[in-house]
């Protein structure tokens, strides 16, 4: 049997020349089909390696929020359990909630710490980095000191990350025994060189007033941390009395540096201090404040500190440091201990 086109004009087409075509048809729409879906295959693996791989190969950024509990129940993990949790702890999982719940379970409970004295003997004092929750007592409350320490000075822990030093540059300093100042000198200049890139930092040296090295909080890095050392290293009243009397001038200590070294403005430097607005302060003094036409200077300087907590909604820890002579240790005692600082004395 024979077919025809109605078209008089078409020519004539059999079934089998058909059935080809329509194989040919069906043929050509598998492999469009395969095309397009290794195509999209493609552009997915091309995606995951872009995209994917990386994350896959960055460090977990685990969160945990630690609260002190006056009471925190424990729970009883076995050996299995607290295994699996370390081995997770490093991988991208979704563990950093459970592990934040650890954490927090695992706190200690807040303890009323007083303000010990340590006393050092003449040798070399660690500095560094360091980590860690710092404890204290005092007019704010008591339990967790607040903030991470990061960096220490002359034995005292930092209780934030942005921290200011003070340091004592009277002329009682440069009659230290065995030219203790250098000691000074040598601890601050390590604390300066082992901030973290990027920490923000001030340094104050008050004698009759202060000097500041820089009017607001700077941002350590290697060549700023230099210049605040050769800031420390110019208003040294050890070295300075040295070089004016080998120039055969006066060393009287309030003609020296401009007077600088005449006195111990122990007030001027807090007040200053505080208008930085660090996370903590760090004050090293050899002793009492010398504060002319006060009469009672020990106290007139921690009212006004207490005058400098009260105007802000977060008080600021003030550490302090009584170094070699015991005149007006007391007082520095205080001063710490009613500022949720912590209390060194360095024989």
């Amino acid at each position: 049997m024979q077919a025809y086109a109605t078209d008089m004009n078409s020519e004539y087409i059999s079934p089998e020349a058909l059935d080809a075509v329509a194989r040919k048809q069906r043929r050509d729409r598998r492999i469009a089909l395969t095309l397009t879906v290794v195509a999209h295959a493609a552009l997915l693996v091309l995606f995951g390696l872009v995209t994917v791989l990386p994350a896959l190969q960055r460090e977990p950024e685990i969160r945990a929020t630690v609260v002190v509990q006056e009471t925190a129940e424990a729970p009883r993990l076995s050996r299995q359990e607290v295994s699996r949790m370390h081995s997770r702890a490093v991988q991208p999982a979704a563990d950093s909630a459970r592990l934040a719940q650890l954490i927090q379970a695992h706190a200690p409970a807040p303890i009323a710490a007083p303000v010990v004295e340590q006393t050092f003997v003449d040798a070399p004092v660690g500095l560094g980095a360091a980590t860690g929750l710092g404890l204290g007592r005092g007019a704010f409350g008591q339990g967790a000191g607040a903030g991470v320490g990061r960096h220490s000075f002359m034995g005292v822990q930092a209780q934030g990350r942005s921290i200011v030093l003070a340091i004592d540059i009277s002329g009682s300093m440069a009659n230290l025994r065995d030219r203790a100042y250098e000691r000074v000198e040598e601890e601050a200049k390590k604390t300066l060189r082992e901030l973290p890139q990027g920490t923000p930092f001030g340094l104050l040296l008050f004698g009759s007033e202060v000097v500041a090295f820089r009017d607001a909080l700077a941002a350590a890095n290697p060549a700023l941390v230099e210049e605040a050392i050769e800031f420390l290293l110019e208003y040294s009243p050890l070295r300075n009395r040295e070089e004016a009397r080998e120039r055969g001038e006066s060393t009287n200590w309030r003609r020296l540096k401009g007077g600088v070294h005449g006195g111990t403005r122990t007030d001027l430097v807090m007040e200053q201090a505080f208008k930085l607005n660090p996370e903590t302060i760090i004050m090293l003094s050899d002793g009492k404040p010398h504060i002319p036409g006060v009469r009672n200077e020990e106290e007139h300087v921690l009212e006004l500190v207490r005058d400098l907590q009260r105007r802000r909604s977060r008080p600021i820890p003030v550490s302090v440091i009584s170094y070699v002579l015991k005149s007006g240790r007391e007082f520095m005692r205080d001063l710490a201990e009613q500022n949720d600082g912590q209390f060194v004395a360095v024989d």
